[in-house]
């Protein structure tokens, strides 16, 4: 951003945004990742374990971050000149990756929390700027290493599938974060910029690929994969960035004048929508029963496919394509489900006109919302049938 002058720009605090929660999230793949190395099964209990276990680990070290790591350096930071600064850090970080590792959770998560700890003490921007050529050393090392475990011949064997990946990383996380941020209320050219800013998989993605491959729950043939997507993607990144504007005038022109209207509508309402029970409306007339109607396509996908396909598997063993029998007939039982979830409406009888006036505005992100829940929701059901 630095590079293209766009860092003050309105939509780099939205990319910011969502970097650090893909952050969070890989951190949550590591410690799910060693769990299954361990268990050799990933369960919902276990899913839900594993969560809770990382939550309490990290208030616990941001608790200690906060509380009583400021208080130390106080005491010290006459005896700390920029060398025993560096010094300090280095270990504290080192000393929150043995904890880490010890208690079972990834090194990087350790580093990961520490850094995140120090970036909020009085002294974040000094050490962050005395290791800046300690993180220039080791980002050498670590892409050295990187490229010292890649099988030219692996890439070869995939390099269709490498491209396949690449692209479907690319438009996917484009078309995602875009719907995302129109979602939450951004105007399109924001939305436009932050989906193309993001169309890349960081290094997180070599941490992740590794740890699978060292743990023995990943293929071999992942890791230079996810290193090869994650060269492309980031090679494409700065001209997405650079040429996002154009796509947005491009996109703007073409866009028919009815979802201008729709788009324009719908930022104004949630503009306007910081000081109103919004959020409670949509929950009583949308969200409790896509909650309730998800549930019931879930339980008819799970019954169908663990108890009705096993028995109709040792009564019919010689029939062909049972599984997609099954499939159809779950879809057919399920689809009032979604039928409701795709199109369900509000009832307008308990409000009042200017009420519905809000709804009506907030439809649009409303009917994306329910559109992505169920889609997903489908694939869901089909996934239960095809392996």
């Amino acid at each position: 951003f630095e590079e293209l002058n766009l860092k003050g720009k309105n939509f780099v605090s939205l990319v910011f945004g969502v970097l650090i929660v893909e952050d969070l999230i890989a951190i949550l793949l590591l410690v799910l990742l060693s769990s299954v190395a361990v268990t050799q099964s990933l369960s919902g209990g276990e899913l839900a374990f594993s969560s809770l276990r990382l939550g309490f680990f990290l208030v616990l070290w941001f608790l200690l971050g906060i509380y009583v790591l400021p208080v130390l350096l106080n005491r010290i930071r006459s005896m700390l000149s920029n060398e025993t600064m560096l010094i300090v850090s280095i270990g504290l970080c080192l000393m929150m990756v043995i904890v880490a590792n010890s208690v079972g959770f990834s090194p990087a998560l350790g580093a990961f929390v520490m850094g995140s700890i120090l970036a909020e003490t009085r002294d974040g921007h000094r050490i962050e700027t005395l290791l800046l050529p300690v993180k220039d050393l080791f980002s050498a090392v670590f892409f050295v290493s990187v490229g010292m475990l890649i099988d030219l011949q692996v890439l070869r064997d995939y390099f269709w599938i490498i491209l396949f990946m690449s692209a479907l990383t690319i438009v996917g996380k484009i078309i995602s974060i875009t719907l995302g941020a129109i979602v939450s209320g951004q105007n399109l050219r924001s939305s436009v910029q932050s989906g193309m800013s993001v169309a890349q998989i960081g290094e997180f993605s070599f941490i992740i690929a590794t740890l699978g491959m060292s743990l023995k729950v990943t293929s071999h043939f992942l890791y230079p994969i996810a290193v090869a997507v994650s060269a492309i993607t980031t090679f494409t990144t700065p001209y997405l960035i650079k040429y996002s504007d154009p796509a947005y005038r491009l996109l703007d022109a073409k866009l028919p004048a009815t979802v201008k209207q729709l788009l324009a509508r719908y930022e104004i309402a949630m503009a306007n929508s910081s000081d109103e029970n919004v959020l409670g409306l949509i929950w009583r007339e949308y969200g409790m029963k896509m909650v309730l109607n998800a549930v019931i396509v879930l339980a008819i996908a799970l019954g169908m496919s663990r108890l009705a396909l096993p028995k109709l598997d040792l009564t019919f063993p010689n029939y062909p394509h049972i599984d997609v029998i099954c499939c159809a007939i779950t879809v057919i039982l399920a689809g009032p489900f979604l039928w409701a979830i795709f199109v369900g409406r509000a009832h307008p009888s308990p409000y009042s006109t200017a009420t519905l006036n809000r709804l009506n505005r907030l439809q649009f992100g409303i009917s994306l919302l329910k559109l992505l829940i169920g889609t997903v929701l489908v694939a869901f059901v089909v996934s239960q049938f095809v392996s």
